[in-house]
């Protein structure tokens, strides 16, 4: 039997990042460690002492992965943003406060994000390997690319190379671990084991075995020498992230990490008996649990109601209960009742543990939202409000020097102080929007001098509002209606809209309706009105209802507000008693008339004031009615600086009010707004619904079509006709949309005015939207094409093209339109005309079924006439201009029937095909591309493999390696070359077969240029 798992022993933790930590490097005989995160930074460590020696932040997004170079203590780092950066760790190691510079070279060149690097041990070559599926060879000496690998068909997930830099070894996403040469340039053999991604390798210092593991849970060891022979060392029981052998010279056994924080160390057998599906080996004899040390958070929180506040928050597995009052024997509802009263806290933070601890989030536009009164805080005799996240501040940097605790000593201050204790050995992160990080410190490190400074230096100013200053925002009004509830048969007077802050309690309602309202006496000529007496007990003389509920006499206006109103309204409150008199509507000292007054000019900070008013707040009827101010701005009263903040809080107000609402009940809105606001708020409110197309389509083509119509009469605004296209198109066929587009088409003299309006018409059927109703807009943008201006003619042509490759059916509908007739007259156009020409007409029949109705339009003689127009210009003219018509020519032979493409081939005329092969091996890189992609197509129709066959040189030309010099050149030859060992064509017979796989063959070199090498 195997023996129990023994448990590791935990040594020593550091902390410093504040995300994910993707690598690490142990360097100069295990002294120093280099650490690379999420949070974008490269950290320096010592290893021996335990602290952070310095941060290097050159990364401007994740930072994914590490490569060391042993022999010269050179390291490299390469993450998300594309780069890969080259460090002298002897240089990092010497970084002081005052020594802080330091230089560092870079691989430039890598387009998409690296997940992969690795270095030799003596510095000569980086290996990179990223989500674009090649792998980049690097000389770090010179900072040169040296070359790419193709062959992995997803990312590549890791790499290693051998100790003298002349393969190496890679694992990607598509299950295969394959081995390269890098003096030929090729994988030299591919490993199929692994069933899924493979994301980690492991390499002995011999270079004899390679072990791989990643999501299929398999570890596997494979000789580098065959890969055919992989052998199954074990199976573990969740994705395997990473592998490290414990001794690279002799491994005896291998330390797995996995998805489900575990660490193993499995022993490797000295000689492996397992293959792949025999088993796995059960006696893991080290096992160490990441469990122990960070427990998972059990989260108890309440999203809007809050029952009661508890001076304690209490987690499974570590509270502990004791009695804390006795109520006898009451009913159990009445103890209920009198403890549950419901108060809205709004969410002020939200949580996560993405990074091994409980982490805390208070951002600026939530965490001052959670006021409340300090009697429903726990604080007893105090009348004051309370915020919770400015206690959580101050208690935050209540070690920071600048840090005002209470400094006014009002009750509420000194009653609070201490409410919230934070240990002093709690990280403070603060970080920019897009999550880098600024600074990172302990509670109690705020009080060092270098902590303090840094603290001066970055905190927001509102952070520093609240600690230095103790200066929360305000109160934020709340509007509402005040009338009798319909059981007092009164009429209904006019309703005055009020509004109040939103910590007013329902008991003030109540003293001002029974004051103003309902004991308001009749003046008579000199007398004065006596004072009401409001009695104690308000909440016994009458009652207030909000959709048709009761309302607590203690709750305050936003608890009620906030739950219960309807999205499209504001609230409406109504009020009864058995002793109403009079009905007057008023206004009080807590209950004021809003005020419609607008400023005479509008700046940055006008705006900005709105935007920390709706942050207040951040609800539905906010976001309303601060829109609805917004648009009943006069344009020439808006400083000409100020529309960025403008669009900004248009796109964040936006945001919070659902489209349905916006195009239902607020079209009057939408159609002053589209009248006379600025191009950029246009386009920023159509891509607002056309993110939600789904719901504002079928809005917009019913009982919105007003708002489509006011879309489509911006539509030549700057910069606004791209996002109105997408937002039109679906909708395009709507008779009164399309009777606006095709009065501007009617009626406008600018060219770019109508090619915007021909985007509708293009998005339409790129998306499938096309419906007959569009035909007259097809022929306008078709008669374009027989226009005397040039740039007019160019411009249909692209946007034809352009429609025609979106799909068979828009294909078939530019043809049928007579599109094609009009552009293969090539004889009256330049030659710039002309290769547009040949690109329209290529993508229009790009598809088998296009060709066919070509065929069919353009007869014989069309045909014969573009077919030869397209012979005449691949034989003379400029190389540019012969490329791009190789190019098309290529295109438009890929797809097809071989009995009518071998037609057309046959209207080029017999030199035709000498003319290419003359072409593929003209001096010019694009000419021979285009070359090969024509190649391409032809040899994969019967008719192309006999012509080319056949011909004299071809088969010399394509079996000669050392034709092609470029990198896509030679794949390309190689693909070719490939298609035809695949082939079953009876022209391709054994022997040709041979010669074209001995085109693979690597040709034996010099030994002299071997060592080269």
């Amino acid at each position: 039997m195997p023996s129990p798992p023994q448990q590791a022993t935990f040594v020593q933790a550091m902390e410093h990042h504040t995300d994910w930590i993707n690598d690490l490097i142990l360097c100069c005989n295990g002294r120093f460690l280099l650490s690379a995160s999420n949070d974008t930074t490269v950290k320096v460590w010592n290893a021996t002492k335990h602290f952070c020696m310095s941060t290097l932040r050159t990364h401007k997004d994740y930072v994914s992965c590490l490569a060391y170079a042993r022999e010269h203590e050179k390291a490299a780092s390469a993450g998300y943003d594309q780069s890969i950066y080259l460090w002298d760790i002897a240089t990092l190691t010497k970084l002081t406060t005052t020594n802080n510079t330091v230089t560092t070279s870079s691989l430039m060149g890598c387009k998409n994000s690296i997940y992969a690097l690795a270095m030799n041990d003596s510095g000569t070559v980086i290996v990179s390997g990223s989500t674009e599926k090649v792998l980049r060879i690097w000389d770090p000496r010179t900072c040169q690319k040296i070359m790419k690998l193709r062959g992995h068909t997803e990312n590549i997930r890791a790499i290693v190379i051998s100790p003298d830099g002349t393969k190496c070894i890679s694992a990607s996403a598509d299950a295969t671990v394959r081995l390269w040469d890098l003096g030929q340039q090729r994988c030299i053999a591919t490993c199929l084991a692994h069933q899924e991604g493979v994301w980690t390798l492991q390499t002995d210092n011999a270079f004899s075995f390679v072990y791989s593991a990643g999501r299929d849970r398999r570890v596997f060891r494979t000789p580098i020498c065959d890969f055919t022979q992989s052998y199954l060392l074990f199976e573990e029981d969740a994705f395997v992230k990473k592998l490290l052998l414990d001794d690279h010279d002799r491994p005896s056994a291998i330390w797995s990490a996995t998805w489900n924080s575990t660490i193993k160390r499995w022993p490797l057998p000295s000689n492996t008996q397992l293959s792949i599906g025999d088993g796995q080996l059960e006696d893991d004899f080290a096992h160490l649990s990441m469990n122990a040390l960070h427990r998972s958070p059990d989260i108890v929180t309440a999203a809007s109601n809050v029952s009661g506040v508890p001076n304690s928050l209490y987690f499974p597995g570590g509270g502990k209960c004791r009695r804390v009052a006795d109520f006898g024997k009451r009913p159990f509802e009445d103890v209920v009742l009198e403890h549950n009263r419901k108060v809205f806290v709004p969410s002020w933070f939200s949580v996560d543990y993405k990074s091994g601890m409980l982490q805390i989030t208070l951002e600026e536009g939530d965490v001052f939202s959670a006021w409340l009164s300090a009697k429903d805080a726990g604080v007893e005799d105090s009348d004051n409000k309370i915020n919770y996240g400015g206690m959580m501040l101050r208690s935050l940097f209540e070690h920071y020097q600048h840090c005002d605790m209470g400094a006014d000593g009002s009750e509420t201050a000194l009653a609070t102080a201490g409410y919230i204790s934070i240990p002093g050995h709690t990280p403070i992160i603060l970080s920019e929007v897009n999550g880098r990080t600024v600074l990172r410190l302990l509670v109690r490190d705020a009080a060092n001098e270098a902590e303090s400074a840094c603290l001066a230096k970055d905190l927001p100013e509102w952070i520093t509002a609240v600690v230095e200053r103790s200066m929360l925002p305000k109160f934020t009004k709340m509007p509402f209606y005040l009338l009798p509830h319909a059981s007092l048969n009164v009429k209904t007077p006019k309703k005055d809209r009020l509004s109040a802050t939103e910590m007013l309690q329902v008991r003030k309602v109540m003293e001002h309706v029974y004051e103003k309202i309902l004991n308001s006496p009749e003046s008579t000529m000199g007398e004065t009105p006596m004072p009401v007496q409001i009695p104690t007990n308000i909440e016994q003389k009458m009652e207030l209802y909000c959709n048709e509920q009761i309302l607590c006499y203690l709750t305050h206006y936003r608890s009620f507000a906030f739950p219960l109103v309807s999205a499209n309204d504001f609230p409406l409150l109504y009020f009864r008693s058995p002793n109403l008199t009079d009905m007057r509507s008023a206004s009080s000292s807590d209950v004021e008339p809003s005020s419609d007054e607008q400023p005479p000019v509008w700046t940055s900070a006008s705006f900005l004031e709105l935007r920390t008013e709706f942050l207040a707040d951040r609800t539905e009827f906010k976001a309303l009615e601060i829109l609805k101010r917004m648009v009943a701005i006069d344009v020439k009263q808006v400083d000409a600086n100020a529309w960025l903040e403008c669009k900004d809080l248009m796109s964040m107000l936006l945001n919070a009010i659902p489209v349905q609402t916006l195009l239902e009940t607020q079209q009057i809105m939408l159609l002053t707004a589209l009248e006379s606001c600025p191009s950029h708020v246009v386009t920023a409110l159509a891509a607002h619904l056309t993110a939600n197309q789904d719901v504002v389509s079928p809005l917009l083509n019913s009982v919105a079509q007003a708002v489509a119509v006011a879309f489509a009469r911006r539509i030549n605004d700057p910069d606004t006709f791209e996002q109105l296209a997408t937002l039109l198109a679906p909708v395009s066929s709507n008779p009164q949309l399309l009777q606006e587009l095709q009065h501007q088409l009617a009626t406008t003299e600018s060219s770019e005015h109508r090619f915007k309006v021909y985007q509708v018409l293009l998005c339409a059927m790129q998306r499938g939207y096309y419906t007959p109703a569009l035909a007259p807009m097809l022929q306008s943008l078709v008669k374009e094409l027989s226009s005397e201006d040039v740039l007019v003619v160019l411009a249909a042509m692209d946007a034809l093209s352009d429609a025609a490759i979106a799909s068979s059916e828009s294909a078939n509908i530019v043809n049928e339109s007579g599109a094609p007739q009009k552009v293969r007259h090539f004889d009256i156009v330049d030659a710039s005309q002309r290769v547009l020409a040949f690109d329209t007409l290529a993508q229009v029949a790009y598809k088998a079924e296009a060709k066919q109705n070509l065929q069919r339009l353009l007869g014989d003689q069309g045909v014969s006439r573009v077919m030869e127009a397209f012979a005449a210009s691949l034989s003379s003219g400029p190389i540019e201009l012969r490329a791009r018509h190789l190019e098309a020519f290529a295109t438009l032979f890929q797809h097809g029937d071989d009995s009518l493409l071998s037609q057309w081939f046959s209207y080029l005329g017999s030199p035709m095909p000498s003319v290419l092969l003359s072409l593929v091996q003209k001096p010019f890189p694009d000419l021979r591309l285009a070359s090969l992609h024509a190649f391409a197509s032809l040899l994969a129709h019967p008719f192309g493999l006999q012509t080319f066959l056949g011909l004299s040189g071809f088969l010399d030309w394509l079996l000669d390696q050392s034709t092609e010099h470029e990198w896509e050149a030679g794949r390309l030859k190689a693909d070719i070359i490939r298609a035809l060992i695949a082939s079953n064509s009876s022209l391709i017979d054994a022997p040709l077969k041979l010669r074209l796989k001995a085109y693979f063959v690597a040709p034996k070199r010099d030994p002299e240029v071997e060592m080269m090498l």
